[in-house]
C-alpha cells in the first residue's frame, strides 16, 4: 500500500489585490501584488463577467519593452487607467481602443476622480495641488 501525501504549495509571502469594478461594463479588474516592502507585481487581470472569462493585461512601457509596475488602479466604461508611483506614468486604457497610453505626470498623482456620468472625463490631483492648462 502506497500513501503519500499530496502538499498544495501557495507561496509564503501574502498577497495583496486591488479590485476594481466597471458597473457599466460588467467588467472587473484585478490587480495582485506582494503586500512586502518591494510591492512585486504578479498582473493585472480582468474578469468579464458577462462571459466569465479571465484575460492577463500585460503592459510594456519604452522602447526596451519593460514591464509596467501599476501601483493604483481605477476604471469605469470599460477601461482601465493605473498608475506607477515610481515613474509618475499614468496609464489608461478606453474601450475603444487596443493600445494603452502612457502619459508622464510631472508631480507625484494624489488621487484620480473619473465621472461616473461621462465617460470621457477625468481629474488628476497632483501632491503639490499644481494646475496645468
Amino acid at each position: 500500500m502506497f500513501n503519500e501525501k499530496t502538499r498544495l504549495d501557495i507561496g509564503k509571502n501574502d498577497l495583496q489585490f486591488t479590485v476594481c469594478q466597471d458597473k457599466q461594463d460588467n467588467l472587473i479588474y484585478v490587480l495582485a501584488k506582494e503586500a512586502t516592502i518591494k510591492r512585486n507585481s504578479f498582473g493585472l487581470f480582468m474578469i468579464n463577467l458577462s462571459n466569465l472569462k479571465l484575460i492577463k493585461i500585460i503592459i510594456k512601457s519604452g522602447q526596451d519593452g519593460l514591464f509596467v509596475n501599476i501601483s493604483r488602479l481605477w476604471c469605469s466604461f470599460g477601461g482601465f487607467y493605473g498608475y506607477d508611483e515610481e515613474t509618475d506614468l499614468i496609464f489608461i486604457k478606453i474601450k475603444e481602443e487596443n493600445a494603452v497610453k502612457a502619459f508622464k505626470l510631472d508631480d507625484k498623482l494624489d488621487n484620480f476622480y473619473l465621472d461616473e456620468s461621462t465617460k470621457n472625463n477625468l481629474a488628476l490631483l497632483t501632491k503639490s495641488q499644481h494646475v496645468s492648462h
